[in-house]
């Protein structure tokens, strides 16, 4: 069983291997750009971006999100058929067609839109437009995955975040600061769009008619997922759209401030896990291979990478806040930790739900969600106006932690898929070596005061993740 165990563990760090050093280079650009954003712009400014940004999510999340996933989910399954030509024509197809959908609903609530959230129309007419060049990279990087194409995948991203700081700087010469990087996302994405698509050389004969008995199935599958991602995006995103629709300006851009230092940080070596084991599992249940040990170590090995760094920024949140973000961010750190938590238990969530989609039961998963986020949606419009910001992060928290706890409680009897003790016993430990670091850390650094307290959390990850590497066999197996 070790032995098993351990072949898992190694896969999966390959896979991870692959696709490291782009993130960890995306991570240290992120950390450049997002001060330098919040330094240059007024948090009126920023809190109009965070609601570009965050409306863009949405409207991928409705259109070409599901497209892509749907190509990850059944790639195999049609290659094992030799339909992927008629599988991914009807993908464009698909993706066509809602987006002339998406553009007809725009253009019919702009007016109300625009009013409610203080947002200028210009910014409107970009965000609608960046949808095209982010729909196409999105389907473009499920196909590198598929094909494995790690260095293009490491190499596009790493392109872009350089060409963004770089356009932005260019184009704020001709144009205002939040119109420049809105723009700068656009060229940039569209450049490594083009870029993709010239180097990977498809061999496919699309011809954008669909089939329609993949048409059926792509919708079954997909169709769920759509409500199930809007729900997500409402319980992870509402609360700042209700601080813009009160004007709390400030509010706004703090809270999106503490999402995208949070998202820059962590979530690249989140999604970067779930982007490397995902097709993984994804293969082994097709070939109708055993995949409980292979899911449970997947687990087990996501507990033991990430939680240490995670305690880490939630016990430094402080420290974190003040080193990045200008003096007025300052009440980012009392919301910090309760939305880096959200990010990494959203992922591990990610992780859980894998088993919808494998038996094609996402109407499951999504009257969870709908459940939660309608919970979700009416604390944060009752709460927030009275409590700001700690009501945004404390609703957060709580419906992220509502959603993993309704979800583990559905099991199939024909899919035995996880071992939670096993589970379970490498989550405590790792909670109680975070605890004792802390303590030990606030012993070694009782005097350490300023700028030099980033001193704790480089020793505070060096003591946890020395301890959980000395005990891994307890750990992990």
């Amino acid at each position: 069983m070790i032995e098993g165990a351990e072949k898992n563990y190694i896969l999966i760090l390959k896979k991870l291997a692959d696709y490291l050093l782009s993130r960890v280079l995306i991570i240290i650009n992120s950390l450049i750009i997002i001060p330098f954003f919040a330094h240059i712009m007024s948090s009126k400014q920023m809190s109009v971006y965070q609601i570009a940004v965050e409306t863009l999510n949405l409207v991928c999340t409705c259109s070409f999100d599901w497209v892509s996933k749907a190509a990850l989910r059944f790639y195999q399954k049609f290659k094992i058929k030799n339909k992927l030509d008629e599988f991914l024509s009807t993908l464009i197809f698909i993706g066509i067609l809602v987006y002339l959908i998406i553009l007809v609903a725009a253009f019919v609530f702009r007016d109300k839109y625009c009013a409610m959230f203080s947002v200028p129309p210009s910014v409107f007419y970009i965000t609608l437009f960046l949808l095209i060049p982010c729909g196409i990279r999105q389907f473009l990087y499920q196909i590198l995955r598929v094909l494995n194409r790690h260095k293009l995948y490491n190499f596009s991203i790493l392109f872009y975040q350089f060409a963004l700081l770089f356009l932005f700087l260019t184009l704020i010469n001709f144009t205002g600061k939040l119109t420049s990087v809105l723009l700068a996302m656009c060229a940039g994405m569209v450049i490594i769009d083009v870029y993709i698509m010239k180097q990977i050389e498809l061999n496919y004969k699309i011809t954008f008619l669909p089939d329609n008995s993949i048409v059926k199935e792509v919708l079954m599958y997909s169709l769920p997922t759509i409500a199930t991602n809007i729900a997500i995006w409402a319980v992870l995103n509402i609360n700042k759209f209700i601080f813009q629709n009160h004007n709390m300006f400030l509010q706004t851009a703090v809270a999106g401030m503490s999402w995208m230092l949070g998202n820059s940080i962590i979530k690249p070596f989140l999604t970067l896990f779930l982007f490397a084991v995902f097709p993984l599992i994804i293969n082994r249940y097709e070939l109708n291979k055993d995949i409980k040990p292979f899911f449970t170590n997947t687990i087990q090995l996501y507990c033991a990478l990430f939680i240490p760094a995670l305690s880490a920024l939630c016990y430094y949140s402080d420290v974190l806040v003040n080193l990045f973000l200008p003096e007025n961010y300052s009440q980012a750190g009392v919301i910090f930790p309760f939305f880096i938590i959200s990010i990494f238990l959203h992922e591990f969530m990610k992780l859980i739900n894998v088993k919808y989609h494998l038996k094609n039961k996402t109407y499951i998963e999504m009257c969870i969600t709908l459940f939660i986020g309608l919970i979700s949606i009416y604390l944060n419009i009752k709460l927030i106006p009275h409590f700001g910001l700690i009501a945004a992060g404390a609703v957060m928290l709580f419906s992220v932690v509502g959603l993993i706890t309704l979800n583990t409680l559905v099991n199939f009897k024909s899919l035995n898929y996880i071992d939670l003790k096993k589970v379970l016993k490498t989550l405590f430990s790792l909670i109680l070596i975070g605890f004792a670091s802390f303590i030990l850390v606030n012993i070694l650094t009782v005097k350490v005061t300023g700028i030099f307290e980033i001193i704790k959390i480089f020793l505070y990850i060096i003591i946890s993740y020395g301890i959980t590497w000395s005990s891994r066999k307890f750990i992990l197996h």
